[in-house]
């Protein structure tokens, strides 16, 4: 009997300790799930009804200068901008308003990667639509 009550207390203390392998779910934005997001760097993503996708820097990164690439598959090779060759060089570059979302990019493609100085900060990949 004493043998079983502190096999109780042993699975009731076990229950109430939370298990180090569980993994936080990506954050997801409209019909996109950020698979890398610097929190550091952006203050938010936000996409509309057309599949619009804007973002949001943090106020001391709006002079950050970004490049977009696109792919249909994570790790395949970059596909084309509509205005040639495989990195798009953000016209916002110029001068972000703090506090404003920017950066309007529209693709068909499954995943968007958004850098600066050589580092990827957000890449999105799509899970709708």
């Amino acid at each position: 009997m004493k043998k079983l009550s502190r096999l109780f207390v042993l699975f009731v203390l076990i229950g109430f300790v939370p298990f180090a392998s569980a993994k936080e779910a990506n954050p997801v934005f409209g019909s996109y799930e950020a698979i890398v997001y610097d929190h550091d760097i952006l203050q938010g993503v936000q996409v509309d009804g057309e599949g619009n996708v804007f973002i949001m820097f943090q106020t001391d990164k709006t002079d950050t200068q970004l490049v977009l690439r696109i792919s249909m598959m994570k790790g395949a090779q970059y596909r084309d901008w509509y205005i040639g060759g495989t990195d798009f060089v953000s016209q916002a570059n110029t001068g972000r308003a703090a506090n404003v979302w920017t950066d309007r990019v529209q693709t068909v493609s499954n995943y968007i990667e958004y850098w600066a100085d050589g580092k990827l900060f957000l890449h999105l990949k799509k899970i709708k639509g």
